[in-house]
């Protein structure tokens, strides 16, 4: 399944998370294979914004996305190249070349990956070449959580992310404490990076 030459924007005042993916917006217990996004997504919220350039969250179960990639540029709080939020999830075979852009604001923390914004599994043989932009629209003292940018995967927590390359380039218009940047991953806790 290839999504080509199309565009999708939002713009929202509501506080509400929204989940928005060029394939799916959800998966539970499935298994996603050789799909293709090349349109770009751009959600601007008051609230939560999940974009995946394939799929954005996967949930309960057992998740796989599979020789997948993106193409379109991505924009939203919380954004991956091919997955937003991923739990319980390997991602195999996928690369991102699409430019990647998460706005931050002062009570809604910003989560940027090539391959995945969050990731709680196991990311293999992806790369990304797109860059990803992590944009704070007021001074870093006005926020109220950490922030996360790489060129995998932002927050990986129990990931293990093996085999893969970046060669976008990550950039921040604000850095402290607080914000968690890497060319591969932003923050890893439990998990393993190799090859």
């Amino acid at each position: 399944l290839s999504l080509i030459d199309s565009k999708y924007e939002v713009d929202t005042t509501d506080s509400e998370t929204i989940h928005f993916g060029g394939i799916t917006n959800r998966m539970n217990n499935s298994c996603i294979s050789n799909c293709h996004n090349m349109g770009d997504i751009m959600v601007n919220s008051e609230g939560r914004a999940y974009v995946g350039g394939i799929v954005g969250n996967t949930g309960v179960g057992e998740n796989i996305v599979i020789n997948c990639t993106n193409c379109g540029n991505l924009t939203g709080t919380s954004v991956g190249g091919i997955v937003s939020i991923g739990n319980s999830v390997s991602i195999i075979n996928c690369y991102n070349t699409g430019n990647i852009s998460v706005y931050a604001s002062s009570d809604v923390g910003a989560k940027a990956g090539g391959v995945a914004a969050t990731s709680r599994g196991e990311i293999t043989n992806c790369y990304n070449k797109g860059t990803v932009d992590l944009v704070f629209e007021n001074s870093l003292e006005n926020y109220l959580y950490s922030h996360y940018a790489a060129g995998i995967v932002g927050d990986g927590y129990n990931t293990d992310v093996t085999n893969c390359n970046n060669s976008g380039n990550i950039s921040c218009n604000a850095v402290d404490s607080s914000v968690y940047l890497g060319g591969v991953v932003g923050m890893t806790s439990n998990g393993t990076i190799s090859n």
